[in-house]
């Protein structure tokens, strides 16, 4: 009977030193879990920042598109009858 009792005490070592074992493998798992949580939110949250300052960005420049155009489409000076007058004393060549 001795015997038997000297192997159950190193067996109920390694038992004990395999829960401890697990244990760490989870509390790694787990901090490798919140790590890739943590990086992955953050990225998204710079992800909309940027997709937001494109948006600002592009509906500025479009607005500035829109501008130039309408720029183009109206002349800096009013035309007025006398000016086609005066066009009228041209000859062709």
């Amino acid at each position: 009977m001795a015997m038997s009792t000297h192997k159950n005490k190193p067996s109920s070592s390694i038992k004990t030193r395999t829960e401890g074992t697990t244990l760490v493998e989870v509390l790694i798992a787990t901090f490798i879990s919140l790590s890739v949580s943590v990086f992955l939110l953050s990225n998204y949250a710079r992800t909309q920042y940027l997709l937001d300052t494109l948006k600002s960005t592009q509906q500025g420049h479009q607005t500035r598109l829109v501008q130039s155009k309408r720029n183009l489409l109206h002349d800096e000076y009013d035309q007025t009858w006398l000016d086609v007058k005066a066009l009228e004393s041209i000859t062709p060549i």
